[in-house]
């Protein structure tokens, strides 16, 4: 029988705005640097997530005798899970889908490797959330549904369209929110923890900025390229 609902829902919004509790999804390196695009704005919004995660990428399971380059590469197409933590000003469970080994312009992998990668870490997801559902004990307490920005589409360089329909082969259900206006690749705007949008002459958005800094926690600028993710 064909599904009466979509699993894929797409509204126009802000991330951070999604119901209490709720799983939010975004794309990451497995070097574990969360120092542009959404990935910076899920720092600001728990340095305890981004802690969290970045000892999961660069710290190896004892006892190991493995490279920590070849550590990294095994955690592409796997998914982190993040309970919420207390530093949260609004409790969400953070899930960090992990579809490309390296980042910036020569590090990051190719399409059709990021797009594999997204459907396998999706799914591991999905096993993840059935697995707490179907538990007794809820120890990390209620677990929503899952929004996500447009994944791969920002720094990852991954047409939406594309993973868009590795995401609807993967049988999790989510809300994917993009800015207002960003319709079929149309026009960015600047909002999300931190940010800050502002207008020119005419009413027109001025142009945005990706965030800058590094998970070494250089001064960051205040505006961020939200809606699509890494």
């Amino acid at each position: 029988m064909p599904r009466s609902t979509p699993l894929i829902t797409e509204q126009t919004g802000d991330i951070f705005s999604a119901p209490t509790s709720s799983i939010l999804l975004h794309a990451c390196n497995t070097r574990g640097h969360w120092g542009r695009g959404v990935a910076a704005a899920f720092k600001r919004f728990s340095p305890a997530a981004y802690a969290l995660q970045h000892h999961h990428c660069t710290t190896l399971p004892l006892p190991s005798s493995t490279p920590l380059a070849v550590h990294q590469r095994s955690l592409v197409g796997k998914c982190l899970l993040i309970p919420p933590k207390e530093d949260m000003s609004k409790r969400f469970w953070i899930a960090c889908l992990f579809t490309s080994h390296g980042y910036g312009k020569k590090g990051i992998d190719k399409p059709e490797m990021i797009l594999e990668a997204t459907g396998k870490a999706v799914r591991d997801l999905g096993a993840q959330i059935e697995a707490y559902r179907a538990g007794e004990e809820k120890k990390e307490g209620e677990m929503g549904s899952c929004w996500s920005v447009r994944i791969n589409s920002g720094l990852f360089g991954v047409e939406w369209e594309r993973t868009r329909e590795v995401l609807e082969g993967c049988g999790v259900e989510m809300v994917v929110v993009r800015p207002k206006g960003e319709e079929g690749g149309g026009k960015k705007v600047t909002v999300g923890v931190g940010a800050k949008t502002k207008t020119g002459v005419g009413g027109r958005k001025r142009k945005e900025r990706e965030e800058a800094g590094d998970e070494g926690g250089e001064k960051q600028q205040t505006r961020l390229k939200f809606g699509k993710g890494k």
